[in-house]
């Protein structure tokens, strides 16, 4: 079954693109998870343990925007950027203050359901139509 249904994706290079587009897309959310949950333990360990829970949420961020990057290269949607650049400055800003560190895996699931929301499809939609308007690729 599972050769079947690549030898069928293979079959349009449209289909490869979505199945890289979707995976990559699941690579970045994941990162996020982990991201925010090591962003939690850094603001709570010890100051021994500070330095490997910083790096793992700064690398969980790294690999989450090359995954975003590898997602954009395959479906281009730039109402989805910028909706992502959103979220992210939200998540930022939260984290800037006192407690933000500590509630940051709560605050990165209410953004990531803000994402899911029709408001947040309406955003990517406008900003789609605009970059369409002046000739560009959504």
């Amino acid at each position: 079954m599972r050769f079947t249904k690549q030898l069928n994706a293979s079959a349009s290079g449209q289909c490869d693109q979505m199945v890289i587009a979707d995976a990559a897309s699941d690579v970045s959310r994941q990162a996020g998870v982990i991201g925010a949950a090591a962003t939690a333990a850094t603001a709570a360990a010890s100051p021994q343990v500070k330095p490997i829970t910083g790096s793992v949420a700064v690398g969980a961020t790294v690999i989450g925007v090359a995954a975003d990057a590898v997602e954009q290269m395959a479906r281009p949607n730039t109402g989805q950027t910028v909706v992502n650049l959103v979220g992210a400055g939200l998540q930022e800003a939260a984290n800037n203050n006192p407690v933000g560190k500590v509630v940051a895996p709560l605050t990165n699931e209410i953004v990531e359901a803000w994402k899911q929301t029709g408001a947040s499809q309406s955003i990517q939609d406008w900003v789609n139509q605009r970059v369409e308007k002046i000739g560009g690729t959504p």
